[in-house]
């Protein structure tokens, strides 16, 4: 319910058109331009922030080929301890909770009850 809040809260915004509200003169005033770099980078930064919501999807994979295979003799029997063509993959998914505690601490979402 929380991470609804916080998506909804955090859309990603869009840039408005300068073409109707700017003259030809004032787009090219440099503090004009300035300006309008660091909206641009406020905006980024937003967006940036709204990608911390969700959980991190982490996949590994590995096929490794050995000469030949690895066995043990336990009494009259051996045991294979490796074969000679080994695969393993991990799939880890990870929901941080601090960067999502210093958001709602930030855009001022926290419960104060």
């Amino acid at each position: 319910m929380i991470a609804l809040a916080a998506l909804l809260f955090l859309a990603p915004m869009q840039r408005r058109s300068r073409s109707t509200s700017a003259s030809g003169s004032a787009r090219k005033n440099p503090d004009v331009r300035s300006a309008d770099a660091g909206v641009d980078a406020a905006i980024a930064d937003r967006n940036a922030t709204a990608s911390l919501l969700g959980p991190t999807l982490h996949i590994d994979a590995a096929s490794l080929h050995w000469g030949d295979a690895f066995s043990l003799m336990l009494g009259t029997s051996a045991a294979v301890v490796r074969a000679q063509n080994t695969r393993s993959m991990t799939v880890t998914v990870v929901e941080p909770l601090t960067p999502l505690l210093a958001i709602f601490e930030v855009r001022g979402c926290s419960n104060s009850a």
